[in-house]
């Protein structure tokens, strides 16, 4: 097949990902091509067509040295992508594609799992966050609430508006791509008030700001990496060891299991998961 109405292989990889995707592939192939090339050069301008096994393994250990595993096995699997394009328009042949895609990267980090926490232990830690009377104990014994309440991960929690927040139904609803999951929260709300009161309603927005070392608030949307960094910081005001955002959540997943097989309903009539009580 000829490329002339495709375009060039890397350029017709691109457009086979979703546009969310798209960017952030074309950085990593920016990176691999300057890499292999040692000066900067954009993937566009590169020829991939030219590459062989030796080539990606020079690739490999070039990037390891310097990238996290992560970030080298998505570089390698992006240009595995252009290659398998290049394929697909009879610019390289299959042996030469084989070749290239045989060589495996480096091996994943093993990841340190937190050890289990009791339900006790988090509502503990929720408890005595919240007897620390300033605004950021307000905001972090919110962030801990919904975090154990709803079992959500980080990004959902930083993606919260305040507009999702229905305190005369206490609904809470999360909005993600995949579609919205609406939370019941029922008596867990009372945690949140001291937080909503200090936030206020005149201003839209995220439903957590941030706030500084002074106290103040700062009305931008916090990162997940701060939902963590609370967490390792009120787990070590409390003393509570193991704890992290996926320990947590653990947590709460067992806690409902256990729930559910007592009896306990975990959605309503509407279909709203029932948040977990603190």
């Amino acid at each position: 097949m000829s490329s002339g109405k495709l375009g060039p292989p890397a350029e017709s990889y691109l457009r086979r990902l979703s546009p969310a995707s798209q960017k952030s592939v074309a950085r990593l192939l920016d990176l691999a091509a300057t890499a292999l090339k040692g000066v900067p050069v954009k993937s566009q301008d590169f020829e991939w067509v030219s590459l062989t096994g030796d080539d990606i393994r020079r690739l490999r250990e070039a990037l390891a040295g310097q990238y996290a595993v992560a970030t080298v096995n998505a570089t390698l699997t992006a240009v595995r992508g252009v290659l398998r394009e290049a394929c697909r328009e009879g610019l390289v042949s299959a042996a030469a594609y084989f070749d290239v895609t045989r060589v495996a990267g480096p091996p994943r980090e093993r990841s340190v799992v937190s050890p289990d926490l009791e339900p006790t232990e988090v509502r503990s830690l929720i408890e005595k966050c919240g007897l620390r009377k300033s605004l950021m104990s307000a905001r972090d014994t919110a962030l801990l609430t919904i975090l154990y309440a709803t079992g959500m991960d980080s990004a959902a929690i930083v993606g919260l508006d305040l507009g999702d927040l229905d305190v005369e139904t206490d609904i809470l609803t999360s909005r993600g791509r995949e579609g919205n999951v609406q939370y019941r929260l029922g008596d867990t709300l009372a945690r949140l008030r001291p937080w909503l009161k200090e936030r206020g309603s005149h201003q839209p927005g995220p439903l957590l700001w941030g706030v500084n070392k002074a106290g103040n608030l700062v009305e931008r949307r916090l990162s997940s990496q701060v939902v963590h960094d609370v967490v390792a910081k009120r787990a070590e005001e409390a003393q509570l060891r193991g704890a992290s955002v996926s320990a947590i959540r653990r947590a709460a997943n067992r806690e409902r299991l256990r729930n559910r097989l007592n009896g306990w309903v975990d959605r309503d009539e509407h279909g709203r998961v029932c948040c977990l009580p603190i």
